[in-house]
C-alpha cells in the first residue's frame, strides 16, 4: 500500500511539474492555459461539492464529539472520562488530515492549519499560559500554544487526570476549554464562508495563473508535498537540516497525511 502511494505521489509530482510550468509561461496575469476540451469548471465543482465542503462538514462533526466528550470530561475528570476525550481528539485529528490539504480560500485567511496543527506543541509555554491565565490566541505567536496538537499534550502529557484534579486543575481545565472554543470557531467560519460565498467564486474561476483556484490546487500540492519529504520527514531525521536531528518535529499521523495528499490528487485524475 505504501509504495503504491510513494508511486502515485511520484506520477502527481512529475504532472505538477509540468503543469507548474506551462502555468508559468507567458507571466504577467494572462492565462496561459487553452481549455483543450477539458472542462475545469466541472473539475473545480467536483472538488468544491465531493471533496472539501464535506471534508469540512465531517471536521466540524467531529470537532463538535470533542467538544462534547472533553466538556463532559472536564466537568468531572476521571479515567474513563479522559480516555473518551481522547478517543475525540484521534478522530479530530484524523479528520483534519484530510483537510490539510485545502489550505487555500477560507483556510489561508483564517490560517486554519497554523492555528490548529502547529507541532511539537510549546508545552512550556502551555503550562505558563496556564499558569498566568492571560493568553490570545489570535495572535499568530499562540500557534504552537493551540490547536490539536496542544489538546494532545494535555490530554496525553504523564499523570494528565491527576492535573484536571490538582490544585491549578480550574485554570488548566479553562485553557483546555478555551482550546477547543478557538478550534471550533475556525473551523465552523472556514465552513460557513465556503458554503456561504468562496464555493461560488472557486468554481467560476476555470484560469489557471497564480491565484486562481487551480493555482491554488497546484501549490499546494507542491507545499504539501515539500512539508512531507523537509520539516515532517528529513529533519526529523537530520536530512534537509544541517545533519541535526529534530527528533520532537515527527508527526504521527504523517502516514495518513501523505494518503490524504495522494487520495485527493488520484480521485480527482480518475
Amino acid at each position: 500500500m505504501m509504495r503504491k502511494q510513494i508511486l502515485l505521489v511520484a506520477l502527481l509530482a512529475g504532472l505538477i511539474a509540468t503543469i507548474c510550468y506551462a502555468c508559468s509561461k507567458g507571466g504577467g496575469s494572462s492565462d496561459p492555459q487553452p481549455d483543450n476540451g477539458f472542462d475545469k469548471a466541472a473539475m473545480l465543482t467536483n472538488y468544491a461539492d465531493n471533496l472539501v465542503i464535506p471534508g469540512y462538514t465531517a471536521m466540524q462533526s467531529k470537532v463538535q464529539d470533542l467538544d462534547a466528550d472533553i466538556g463532559t470530561f472536564l466537568a468531572t475528570p476521571t479515567d474513563a472520562g479522559l480516555q473518551s476525550a481522547k478517543a475525540a481528539l484521534k478522530e479530530a485529528y484524523l479528520q483534519f488530515e484530510r483537510i490539510a490539504v485545502n489550505q487555500y480560500g477560507p483556510a489561508e485567511t483564517y490560517l486554519l492549519v497554523n492555528f490548529l496543527n502547529t507541532f511539537p506543541a510549546d508545552t512550556t509555554k502551555i503550562n505558563a499560559n496556564i499558569q498566568s491565565g492571560s493568553y490570545d490566541f489570535t495572535s499568530a505567536g499562540t500557534v504552537d500554544q493551540q490547536g490539536l496538537s496542544a489538546l494532545d499534550y494535555l490530554l496525553a502529557e504523564t499523570g494528565a487526570l491527576q492535573q484536571f484534579t490538582g490544585g491549578n486543575a480550574a485554570a488548566r481545565k479553562k485553557y483546555t476549554q478555551d482550546i477547543v472554543a478557538r478550534i471550533k470557531s475556525l473551523v465552523d467560519k472556514t465552513l460557513a464562508d465556503w458554503k456561504n460565498t468562496y464555493r461560488a467564486q472557486f468554481v467560476s474561476n476555470t484560469r489557471t495563473d497564480v491565484g486562481s483556484p487551480i493555482g491554488y490546487l497546484v501549490n499546494q500540492f507542491a507545499y504539501e508535498m515539500d512539508q512531507l519529504k523537509g520539516p515532517r520527514i528529513g529533519w526529523p531525521f537530520g536530512k534537509q537540516s544541517g545533519g541535526t536531528v529534530f527528533a520532537d518535529k515527527c508527526e504521527v499521523l504523517l502516514l495518513r497525511h501523505l494518503q490524504s495528499v495522494g487520495n485527493r490528487e488520484s480521485e480527482q485524475l480518475a
